[in-house]
């Protein structure tokens, strides 16, 4: 008789456990404050995970933020290994669940030393520079076609927090430029303590929160983000978050 109950009583212990689970979502990006920002952060996470976790907790799932090599959360989220993506151009996850309209506004802005004199006027004017980018970042159109066609142009970086390096080449002269978005450039400079020079800006695109469709989650997720979005631009809370994080517009 007790090894008949022992598995029935094992049963019952778990019971409650599985009833209590909460669903869990895993979103991944490289360090890209204040987009998104440290994990560890609580209080400022970054803006887009600060409106995730919202949006998410209103439908009882659990939002799990990792930072990861921009190419490697890329892939990941293209293999269906994580459930999506932090600050992502459209098309970054080929096969996505999205919100209708962009969560925030990204402009390929340029940044020099303070001793440079050069401008940013027109994609042929990157001709005469080397410039410093991230490796397979989702830039606007016009720069990933001029990447492409003149990599000699080109040094890019890698890593968790790319553009903190691409700082130290700017500083160490041993690029040119870099290019970065606005708020995102203006955020880690202060928290490298050093100041470039800003050089103008091209093209503006979409940042998104997209879901692979491999992910069991990944409708559901998006719908919860769509769902706040609307609510929260009615209810001043994400104007509230963009001044929080200084998000600036384009």
């Amino acid at each position: 008789m007790r090894r008949a109950l022992l598995p029935c009583l094992l049963s019952l212990l778990y019971l409650p456990a599985r009833a209590q689970a909460q669903d869990t979502v895993t979103v991944v990006g490289d360090f890209w404050c204040p987009f998104n920002c440290n994990p560890k952060d609580t209080d400022k996470p970054g803006f887009f995970v600060e409106i995730l976790r919202n949006a998410l907790s209103k439908e009882k799932i659990s939002l799990k933020y990792e930072i990861s090599p921009w190419a490697r959360a890329v892939h990941d989220a293209n293999e269906g290994k994580v459930d999506g993506l932090f600050a992502a151009g459209k098309d970054d996850i080929v096969e996505a669940h999205r919100t209708k309209e962009p969560l925030a506004l990204y402009g390929d802005c340029y940044f020099t030393h303070p001793d440079s004199q050069w401008s940013y006027k027109s994609i042929d004017s990157l001709k005469s520079i080397t410039l410093a980018t991230v490796k397979d970042y989702a830039y606007g159109k016009d720069l990933l076609d001029f990447i492409k066609a003149n990599p000699k142009n080109i040094e890019a970086s890698v890593g968790d927090e790319p553009l903190k390096l691409n700082i130290k080449k700017v500083m160490a002269k041993r690029v040119d430029a870099l290019v970065e978005d606005r708020s995102v450039a203006t955020y880690t400079m202060s928290e490298v303590k050093t100041q470039l020079r800003p050089a103008g800006c091209g093209q503006t695109s979409g940042l998104y929160v997209p879901f692979s469709k491999k992910s069991k989650l990944g409708q559901r997720a998006n719908d919860a983000l769509e769902a706040y979005l609307v609510a929260a631009a009615k209810n001043g809370e994400l104007a509230k978050l963009k001044s929080k994080y200084r998000i600036e517009n384009q």
